[in-house]
């Protein structure tokens, strides 16, 4: 009876969290599709859960059949844990890559089937209870055994930043797997491993980092809005420097008219004076100038075709060397995003460079986590970006700044290092079309993602090829703004 109410209550929920996730568009990455893949093989062991309790009633479970299913059932649940291992050295961040790792669990798969199959499976059936054991079912054990030791090694090997919430399913399926053990003792036919891996899954689901098209739709739109109010803020300080600068110019020239035509030494003294105050105040309203200009239209973006794998590459050798015993840098690059974009590289790494340098400043002990993740439609890679650290992080009240005064604290003396730069990372962010997101808490780091869309290079376009060719001529023949 109440393996009849798992299996129907499972096979429920896994069927709403398949049409659920299935449903919206996610990021591509190593986690979102090895959860992919564990809750489409979750389903599978429920098909083969119903087709087992068939074959039970209606041949008898001495029928070959039985054997048959039975054997497959122990290579769904190990196959699912396998799985779940797998996303376990990700999250963890291992050395070895992520391709290793999938081979090493493959060829476990293949060796468990062949074993498995080499080994008798005894089945109990007094007309009560029914269940199955023997060397076929102990090997299942024996490899929960394994798995469960080496999850325990890693979570030590990561204790630092176990209170990260995507750590949570390893906690889970650990304490459901002890609890079916426990169960498993006091009355062995109950039968809870489809329905516990039901449970991991719905935990993993929301333990992802899995932001859809929609919420990164409402970033777009109020990127656009704050990008609105900021080049009428830039606007205006245009004109208002440009209306100082003219009649300060024009005192400039009537003090040089003086030099060159009055020869009593009291004026040209006083002269003296007006010119070099009227410099020094003009040198201030240019840097002013620059800086308006620099915001609005006059600094350029080169667009060429790139490759991100050669970003990646430099920031991975650069940043290795810099990092002290103390910090781990990790680095964890979605394998799926095309490789071949069409953006500004130069400026793109410059971001990502003021903002790594930030995080090995005030991070004195813990990790840094370098991560790029995206999502590709209609020929656009949208750039997830995130470095998250383990060190000081940023004040509510300094984080609305950053996102409201981001101009005004790069030129401010008084504010600090580490907010000023990240203002910097973002206003290059912001040229580039993009959008910088921080989540910060004192005392426990800081997580900056920067969100860029990026066209996917296609050779046969005659419109990009068309756009590098102005670009590149623009380069060789370029035009300078020069302020007087």
């Amino acid at each position: 009876m109440w393996n009849l109410i798992f299996l129907v209550t499972g096979l429920f929920f896994i069927t709403l969290l398949i049409l659920i996730f299935f449903s919206k568009q996610v990021i591509n990455s190593k986690e979102n599709n090895l959860f992919r893949t564990m809750v489409i093989i979750n389903f599978i062991g429920y098909l083969l859960e119903i087709t087992l309790q068939i074959c039970v009633r209606v041949f008898t479970i001495d029928s070959i059949l039985v054997d048959i299913f039975g054997k497959i059932y122990l290579v769904y649940v190990f196959v699912l844990v396998t799985i779940f291992n797998l996303y376990v050295f990700v999250i963890c961040n291992a050395k070895k890559s992520y391709y290793f790792y999938t081979v090493m669990s493959l060829i476990l798969i293949i060796i468990y089937i062949i074993t498995i199959y080499s080994l008798p499976m005894y089945k109990y059936n007094d007309g009560v209870k029914m269940y199955t054991y023997g060397p076929a079912v102990d090997t299942l054990i024996f490899a929960h055994i394994i798995f469960v030791g080496m999850w325990i090694v890693l979570l030590i090997k990561n204790y630092r930043i176990l209170k990260s919430k995507k750590f949570l399913p390893i906690f889970v399926m650990m304490g459901m797997i002890f609890l079916t053990a426990v169960l498993q003792m006091i009355d062995q036919s109950v039968l809870i491993t489809t329905m516990v891996g039901t449970f991991v899954c719905y935990t993993m689901y929301h333990t992802i980092e899995n932001p859809d098209v929609k919420m990164l739709e409402e970033f777009r739109i109020a990127k656009d809005r704050a990008e609105k109010a900021n080049e009428e803020k830039e606007m205006f300080l245009y004109n208002i420097t440009q209306d100082i600068r003219n009649p300060l110019t024009e005192i400039k020239k009537a003090s040089n008219w003086l030099d060159e035509n009055i020869k009593n030494q009291d004026v040209l003294d006083a002269s003296y004076y007006i010119n070099k105050n009227a410099s020094n105040v003009l040198d201030i309203v240019n840097d002013v100038l620059d800086i308006s200009t620099l915001e609005i239209t006059n600094i350029k973006v080169y667009n060429t075709s790139y490759n991100i794998n050669n970003i990646v590459k430099f920031i991975e050798k650069t940043y290795k060397e810099k990092m002290t015993d103390k910090v781990e840098f990790r680095i964890n690059v979605d394998s799926n995003i095309p490789s071949i974009l069409y953006g500004d590289q130069i400026r793109l790494k410059q971001a990502i460079q003021i903002l790594l340098d930030n995080s090995i400043k005030y991070t004195k002990t813990g990790f840094i986590d370098f991560r790029i993740n995206c999502i590709e439609k209609n020929k656009v890679c949208r750039l997830l970006i995130t470095i998250e650290d383990s060190g000081e992080g940023i004040k509510p009240s300094e984080m609305e700044e950053i996102l409201n005064k981001n101009e005004h604290l790069i030129k401010n003396d008084k504010i600090d290092d580490n907010i000023k730069n990240i203002a910097m990372a973002k206003s290059i962010t912001n040229l580039l079309g993009g959008t910088l997101l921080i989540d910060s808490e004192i005392g426990s780091g800081t997580k900056i993602t920067i969100v860029l869309d990026q066209k996917i290079y296609d050779e046969k376009s005659n419109e990009l090829k068309k756009i590098e060719k102005d670009v590149n001529k623009f380069i060789d023949n370029p035009k300078v703004l020069v302020v007087i």
